[in-house]
């Protein structure tokens, strides 16, 4: 009785007591991790949190704002007199309509305590300058080339986005990924086949505007990643510098035309626009820029340039339709190619991501543990 009241009252040993402990520890490390495992995949995957259906809803509304967008901005540049001014009017659209969004919801950001605000600046600004360029590029060569054309150039992002990737970030893709590249851009490039007017001027600056979108979206996925600041503020702070810029744009174009017109198209004068068009296509192209950034967080960058590639397929196709041209077999034929790839694509980081996946601990028991199971 003696020796058993001695065992009960006695410490246990010291390897004993701090087995719990370990294990709270080691299960207090895991659960961050897990959070923070959508946020930091990479820039070709999607986020492991993102649900399918979150991501359909998402590419669906997605969409239809191009598809509005492919008629309505082409209508309003005419009214407001030239590419330049319809890039100032979305940027400084998106600029007002963000700050009203910012100031209801308050929204703030978990970012690490060593990044200021000089920081967030410093990130913004490239971005900033990318979008200005990339959008003016856009909305000039639409005065020059099919809008059908202008996204088949566009649908060159996912080689650039793979091969900037590699470089910068020394990425690498699996074989079946960077095949399914191939299908993809070439259904695009024949879905617009009966729609192809060449101009020098306009295939510049399409590819102008590609490749500004491909550092565009490796960028802004960049700062997500590193929480600098959540996709609306990056969306707010970007357009309100690209507006600065696109300000002193316009400034220029008056001085050098003579006639007080868009330096894009000289000659112009800027006529009186209903407001109705302005709201629509301001809304619409507020809600555009806004999906691409939320679809930039959940996919990666080149899950983001793929689903760009079907967004322009659908835009190729809805533009034959509103600007009047007939659909040929051709066109049947890219759409059918085009979805081929984006399966293949899919296929190829669906396999990627479960050769990837953790293995769980009661895999990694082995026949010789006595607690296997």
């Amino acid at each position: 009785m003696a020796d058993l009241t001695a065992r009960v009252a006695s410490p246990a040993p010291a390897s004993a007591r701090q087995a719990p402990v370990k294990a709270q520890q080691q299960q207090q490390q895991q659960q961050p991790d897990a959070a923070a495992a959508g946020a930091n995949a990479p820039a070709g995957e999607p986020a492991a949190n993102a649900s399918f259906s979150s991501l359909f809803g998402l590419i669906i509304c997605w969409y239809t704002s191009s598809i509005v967008a492919a008629k309505l901005n082409y209508v309003l540049m005419h009214e407001l007199g030239g590419p330049v001014r319809l890039s100032l009017f979305q940027q400084t659209f998106v600029s007002v309509a963000g700050m009203i969004v910012l100031a209801v919801y308050d929204e703030t950001t978990d970012r690490p305590a060593n990044v200021t605000r000089r920081h967030q600046l410093d990130a913004v600004v490239p971005l900033s300058v990318t979008m200005t360029v990339m959008s003016i590029a856009y909305n000039a060569a639409m005065e020059y080339i099919p809008v059908s054309f202008l996204n088949t150039i566009k649908a060159t992002i996912p080689f650039w986005t793979c091969i900037v990737c590699w470089l910068i970030q020394g990425q690498q893709y699996a074989l079946t990924t960077r095949l399914s590249l191939l299908p993809i851009v070439g259904g695009v490039a024949l879905a617009s086949a009966n729609e192809v007017g060449f101009h020098p001027v306009g295939f510049g600056l399409g590819v102008v505007s590609a490749f500004n979108q491909t550092f565009f979206n490796i960028r802004a996925k960049r700062i997500l990643i590193r929480r600098l600041m959540t996709s609306m503020q990056l969306q707010v702070y970007t357009a309100i510098l690209s507006t600065g810029f696109l300000a002193i744009a316009l400034g220029v174009s008056y001085t050098t035309s003579s006639t007080g017109g868009d330096a894009m198209e000289p000659g112009s004068e800027l006529r009186s626009t209903p407001f109705f068009l302005m709201l629509i296509v301001g809304l619409n192209y507020f809600g555009e820029l806004r999906l691409s950034y939320v679809a930039i967080n959940m996919l990666g960058s080149l899950g983001y340039s793929v689903a760009d590639v079907f967004r322009r397929l659908i835009v190729i196709v809805s533009a034959v339709l509103l600007f009047g041209n007939t659909i040929q077999p051709l066109n049947i034929v890219g759409v059918c190619i085009a979805m081929f790839g984006i399966l293949l694509y899919n296929l190829s980081i669906l396999s990627a991501a479960k050769s990837a996946a953790p293995v769980p601990a009661w895999a990694k028991k082995t026949k010789g543990d006595p607690h296997a199971a």
